[in-house]
């Protein structure tokens, strides 16, 4: 009995363990995937805001162009320079918002990368210290009784009669961690059969 009830309560013990583990790989498939979206959407603001910057580059050149015509001048010399130099800065500046959205996109994804790491490693975990549970019950079991046969428990009393005369001694079994016969063994020498 005392060996069902022990299996059964490390067997619950690896059973919570196992679970915890799965549990853990779920929320970091979880988590990558909200990173994965959030880079999807980081990508996407990044696209229309590059795009945005180029329409106010656009309106800002055709403003300049509009405003040299006004005046009656041409669009030559310094004039286009400066036309060409503000269009060619809101073309960078929509560049680099595209960079800067990718880069975030690229570190919010090894983020989500990194999270399902960490799941399938506490899963990995998880199953290793269910192990160790199991086999470490069994050991304590083995080591509590003298075995997984012995009917004897540690601190068991063996009471002897010494040959050749009428007293008795009284040993106790420890239970050091041997097998059922180191039992027999003990008993043997102190002169009981079992």
């Amino acid at each position: 009995m005392e060996l069902l009830l022990f299996g059964a309560g490390a067997g619950l013990s690896a059973l919570g363990t196992l679970e915890e583990g799965k549990q853990a790989a779920k929320e970091g498939k979880y988590a990558q995937a909200q990173k994965y979206e959030e880079a999807k959407a980081t990508r996407k603001a990044g696209q229309y805001e590059s795009r945005e910057k180029l329409k106010e580059g656009q309106r800002t050149e055709a403003s300049q162009i509009a405003d040299i015509g006004a005046k009656g001048s041409t669009l030559t010399g310094t004039k286009l320079l400066t036309i060409t130099d503000i269009a060619a800065e809101y073309a960078a500046d929509a560049k680099l918002i595209i960079f800067n959205a990718q880069t975030e996109a690229q570190r919010l994804e090894s983020e989500g990368d990194y999270a399902r790491y960490l799941g399938r490693s506490a899963r990995r975990a998880s199953r290793l210290r269910a192990a160790t549970n199991l086999l470490g019950s069994g050991a304590k079991y083995y080591l509590a009784t003298g075995g997984f046969g012995n009917t004897q428990k540690a601190g068991t009393s063996v009471t002897t009669k010494v040959p050749g005369s009428r007293s008795t001694y009284t040993t106790k079994y420890r239970g050091t961690g041997g097998s059922s016969t180191d039992f027999r063994r003990f008993a043997a020498s102190a002169g009981r059969n079992f």
